[in-house]
């Protein structure tokens, strides 16, 4: 059907132009971001009120992950885009020295082509802790998202790291400002 070809077309085209439109915005907003950490940082808890006063997030977070995000000191949301146009987000929380884990700070990514697959920076979790500390019954640790998919602690159901991530980068990352005064 040559109608049919013709609407493919443009709208592969119009997919083009918003994903170029999308990348241009996104590297005049990093300098921003970057400067924005840096005052945030001066901001005792910031982090941690915005996840705490967000209307979702809370929902999937057990009491045991609020003690550990108590120690967060930044947080950062970097997209990449390939050239197939696939988008990757990456979520890094930087932590300051803590009781639970050794690591100074975790990070997951997810790409939007293939939800069914993340990766995630893996946790050095100081004795005794350990991810089974931080679940609740019927109820994963929002940690899980930086074990990534390897191991037996991986989580199966990515569709939980992709509403992690997206709620932050869609609701908390362009605006931390309305969460942390909410």
């Amino acid at each position: 059907m040559q109608s049919q070809n013709k609407i493919d077309q443009l709208l592969q085209r119009r997919a083009g132009e918003i994903c170029e439109i999308e990348t241009k915005y996104y590297e005049l907003l990093k300098n921003e971001y970057l400067v924005r950490s840096i005052e945030i940082k001066k901001i005792p808890s910031f982090w941690y009120k915005c996840l705490r006063n967000h209307h979702t997030l809370p929902s999937l977070i057990t009491e045991k992950d609020w003690e550990l995000l108590q120690y967060i000191d930044d947080l950062s949301l970097d997209e990449f885009t390939s050239r197939n146009r696939v988008k990757t987000y990456k979520l890094t929380i930087e932590f300051k020295p803590n009781l639970f884990i050794n690591n100074n700070s975790l990070w997951a990514a997810i790409n939007t082509d293939e939800l069914q697959s993340y990766s995630g920076s893996g946790i050095d979790f100081k004795a005794p802790n350990s991810i089974s500390n931080f679940e609740e019954q019927n109820k994963p640790s929002f940690f899980n998202i930086f074990i990534g998919t390897e191991g037996e602690s991986a989580l199966s159901n990515s569709a939980f790291v992709y509403d992690i991530i997206n709620g932050i980068r869609i609701d908390i990352w362009e605006d931390p400002l309305r969460y942390y005064e909410a």
